[in-house]
């Protein structure tokens, strides 16, 4: 077996013949369950070491693939290679063999996480159904050490799943109602009438000039030790849209992605899942740290703890983003890091120019941050980049 897999797998709690789940009051006390359980399953003693699993089994499988030699095997079997065809049929194939080289007793804790798994399901409670499921899932939810870890693991599946869900739909909508213009929009026919490849170079020649006149925007990679794996996928997804989005603007900013650990799960899942779909990426990416490459004076970290408005976009000034998912649980990371390293931070002034949906929090992800900004940059209005960008947080009747 692989031994990134059997070393995962070896990591786990040592759990009694009754489950319990404190958050859904849930007790699984079947005989047979129990039984199982207890038949030579040996679970280690911290969760903390791998049931949060900082790196994700992905990511320890596939951390020794190398793009050059996967491109340099490919591209001699077919006219129409896909370098990221060939990152993802290799990790589905280590996946695959991953599944098949499990123990005795990794095959039956499995088929435990899958029974445990139909009975959430058929309980009625909002995780993917069985055969939505993946090797990586399972084995995933293989290596953490409670059934309210797995819980947690499956509902943020779902929610995941069902977000990709809307913004597919709202892509389509898009495109209906651009199909649906009567055309006086210069800019909009020129662009349909690009095709895909020519849309990236454009955006390529914007980007490029960005990072020889525009302004910077610093996104902080810093907090991999803080990154749980259901954290990567939400956390990389909003990366690349926040390159897209901003990559789109007329005028967009030189991105600049500092804290870089190069072999750190955030980077590698960035660069097989996202890196491979284009020729270049237009943006600055470096182990150093903002403080070292850019005047201290000068940088402005945003963060919503922070009690200071940010009123006026300053194009003299660098702002910073950090980069971490579930800021409802460690919202706190990037003003502590701001305070930690003297620098001025600030919020977004929501509440002087919209009123926020009832019980919505103020923690917007990353590219709708990016989103914001641009906006602001542009015309200076925060309500109308509030509205536009995030109008399903805004209470527009107010």
């Amino acid at each position: 077996m692989l031994p990134t897999v059997s070393r995962l797998l070896s990591k786990r709690f040592k759990l009694s013949g009754r489950y319990f789940c404190s958050k859904s009051k849930i007790k699984i006390s079947f005989p047979w369950f129990a039984r199982e359980i207890c038949n030579g399953l040996t679970y280690c003693k911290h969760a903390q070491l791998y049931s949060t699993l900082k790196q994700s089994v992905v990511h320890d499988l596939c951390a020794d693939i190398q793009l050059s030699e996967l491109k340099a095997k490919h591209k001699c079997e077919a006219e129409s290679f896909s370098l990221a065809d060939a990152v993802q049929a290799e990790v589905d194939q280590r996946l695959n063999q991953a599944i098949q080289q499990l123990d005795e007793q990794q095959l039956r804790f499995l088929k435990i996480v899958q029974l445990e798994h139909s009975f959430l399901f058929s309980e009625g409670y909002s995780i993917p159904a069985p055969e939505d499921l993946t090797n990586r899932n399972w084995l995933e939810a293989m290596t953490m050490s409670s059934m309210d870890e797995r819980l947690a693991y499956y509902c943020n599946l779902e929610q995941i799943a069902k977000k990709r869900k809307i913004e597919r739909e709202k892509r389509m909508e898009q495109v209906g109602a651009e199909s649906d213009t009567d055309g006086e929009n210069s800019e909009s026919i020129f662009l349909q009438s690009l095709t895909s490849l020519q849309k990236e170079r454009l955006m390529n020649y914007r980007l490029a000039s960005a990072m020889l006149h525009s302004g910077y925007l610093v996104i902080d990679l810093g907090f991999d030790e803080h990154q749980l794996s259901i954290d990567i996928d939400p956390l990389v997804s909003q990366i690349w849209n926040l390159y897209l989005l901003n990559g789109a603007n007329p005028d967009p900013f030189h991105l600049i992605f500092t804290n870089c650990d190069f072999t750190g799960p955030v980077y590698r899942h960035l660069l097989l899942n996202c890196m491979v779909n284009v020729d270049f990426v237009m943006a600055t990416f470096t182990e150093k740290s903002h403080t070292d490459i850019l005047p201290s004076e000068n940088l402005v970290y945003l963060s919503s703890q922070s009690k200071e408005h940010l009123t006026v976009f300053d194009t003299n000034k660098t702002y910073i983003l950090g980069a971490y998912h579930d800021p409802l649980v460690r919202k706190k990371l990037s003003f502590a890091k701001a305070r930690q390293e003297n620098l001025l931070c600030q919020k977004l002034p929501i509440d002087q120019h919209v009123k926020w949906a009832h019980q919505a929090h103020k923690d917007l992800d990353l590219d709708s941050m990016v989103g914001i900004l641009l906006s602001v940059r542009d015309d200076g209005q925060w309500k109308k980049a509030f509205v536009s960008v995030v109008p399903m947080l805004v209470n527009q009747k107010v």
